[in-house]
């Protein structure tokens, strides 16, 4: 397993030289106050030994039911007892877990060690450490500097949980997790910037640290020489792999090829595409070179496809591809396409071509087969965020002062921060057409209800709340690890296990 963290190591160096991020230390899920009798059950530290685990395995806490559908009582107009809210009681509805507040851990962690060991052995349900380590994200001029401050991020970040306000998230379980992967023709693609890099090697951590053996870019599988494009699948010569296998149902040939792939793209869009949404001048070059591999849409398409004979042997549910892009499009990094001097004319053609991207990738991904789009809203910068040593307590507290002349100005020009809001607004616009053409039953349909499934995952209240959780005073733009990343992978598996529960069960 020492070994296999290695060659991790080895993969991330390959992609390091383009970033000054690295790879990320391994996730920690949080927990919910409201489930903990059911989820987390703490040891006291005087019983703890290097065996033992700081929860109960989630196979030992069985999951409460859902409410019956529809209920007994009529529903009254309050939004506490909508139907919406009672068909999923007692957990949050899919597009509501993401409203709430963040709140104190119970029982809090009080040294980095503690959060260290939690880490560690956080997804293995006998409690092991196997050892696994993923590099530091810290990027290295930084490392030795604010050692000591790394720690103390790490501490404070480790003590808030996210509690939503329309109830509980469903816990999350690893080896179902992996399941579900394994029973779609692609698995998991996490495709975006460094903020995605940091979500995916969390992941990956997470099921290695669960004692799931990986093996990366073997046997013959499409663009496994590409260096942007990272893919993983099960060691078949572990006796845990086969038996998840086993489980799932699913023929030996699917097992063979990744279940989880990280796709580098910094906008989604190519040099070429770039120059048609500025209207550059015939032959112009930008002169900073950005991540992006050429066909990654066919290669999504190939991985995603149905195959012979698994629809039919349990390989049936769609292939998940997650994107967030936004970031990386702000005036100081496309500068040389617009020629407006004056700003807000160069922030209107940046928003502008934003859009149009949002529409070519929305073509070029609707036909996918048996999968589903997620688009992950984009995760706000918070400047002087070092100023913070807590959450804002309330949404509304966050936007006081997210709203509030002067809090992001610093950077307004440099990174367009102010302009996340809006970008997100305009994926959830597009999508929500584009699934109301999709689902059209009529003669004059194109999509019928056929169509790759997009969906908006609305984190930014939550992510807008954790003005504490950042790298520090460096960094306001990318979180600590895991924290937050952990949460974007919860709210994941909480929409798969509730929808798949109510699908099945109407």
């Amino acid at each position: 397993m020492l070994q296999q963290a290695s060659t991790l190591g080895t993969q991330f160096r390959n992609i390091l030289f383009l970033f000054t991020f690295a790879a990320v230390l391994i996730f920690l899920s949080s927990t919910h106050l409201k489930s903990l009798d059911l989820y987390y059950k703490y040891i006291d530290e005087q019983t703890l030994t290097s065996e033992q685990q700081l929860h109960e395995p989630s196979s030992n806490s069985p999951r409460p039911e859902f409410a019956q559908f529809p209920p007994n009582s009529s529903p009254s107009n309050d939004l506490d007892l909508d139907l919406e809210i009672q068909k999923y009681s007692p957990y949050c509805p899919s597009d509501r877990c993401g409203q709430g507040r963040w709140v104190p851990r119970v029982p809090r962690f009080e040294t980095v060690e503690e959060v260290q060991k939690a880490i560690n052995i956080e997804s293995n349900k006998n409690g092991q450490d196997l050892g696994v380590r993923l590099p530091d994200p810290e990027p290295e001029p930084f490392a030795s500097v604010h050692a000591q401050e790394k720690k103390e991020n790490l501490l404070r970040t480790s003590n808030w949980v996210w509690e939503s306000d329309f109830g509980e998230l469903v816990p999350f379980d690893i080896e179902e997790f992996v399941i579900r992967l394994l029973k779609s023709p692609g698995g998991l693609f996490l495709i975006g910037d460094s903020l995605t890099s940091h979500h995916f090697w969390t992941v990956l951590g997470r099921i290695l640290r669960a004692g799931i053996r990986m093996q990366t870019n073997t046997g013959e599988w499409p663009m496994k020489d590409q260096p942007y494009i990272t893919q993983y699948s099960l060691d078949m010569s572990l006796p845990t792999c086969q038996e998840l296998v086993r489980k799932a149902g699913i023929p030996l040939l699917r097992a063979k090829r990744p279940i989880i792939t990280f796709i580098l793209l910094q906008h989604l869009v190519s040099q070429k595409e770039f120059n048609q949404l500025f209207r550059a001048e015939r032959g112009y070059v930008h002169d900073q070179i950005f991540a992006y591999v050429e066909g990654w849409q066919d290669f999504v398409a190939e991985m995603t496809k149905k195959r012979e004979g698994e629809f039919e042997n349990g390989v049936n549910e769609d292939s998940l591809v997650v994107i967030n892009s936004g970031a990386h499009w702000s005036r100081s990094k496309l500068k040389g396409y617009i020629l407006e001097n004056d700003e807000e004319g160069m922030r209107r053609r940046v928003e502008h071509a934003y859009f149009e991207m949002i529409k070519l990738t929305l073509a070029n991904l609707s036909p996918l087969s048996h999968s589903t789009v997620f688009i992950r809203s984009i995760t706000p910068g918070h400047p002087s965020c070092g100023q913070y040593p807590s959450p804002f307590f309330s949404i509304e507290e966050a936007n006081e002062w997210n709203s509030t002349p002067g809090n992001n100005e610093p950077l307004l020009k440099e990174y367009d921060w102010d302009a996340f809001g809006p970008r997100n607004e305009m994926w959830r616009n597009e999508i929500e057409r584009y699934e109301q053409e999709r689902n059209r039953d009529d003669k004059d349909g194109v999509w019928n209800g056929k169509g790759a499934k997009w969906v908006y995952l609305d984190f930014w209240e939550m992510d807008l709340q954790r003005i504490d959780a950042h790298f520090g005073h460096w960094d306001c733009l990318h979180y600590t690890i895991p924290f937050q990343q952990n949460q974007w992978t919860d709210m994941l598996f909480h929409r798969l296990v509730v929808e798949k529960h109510l699908k099945d069960r109407h």
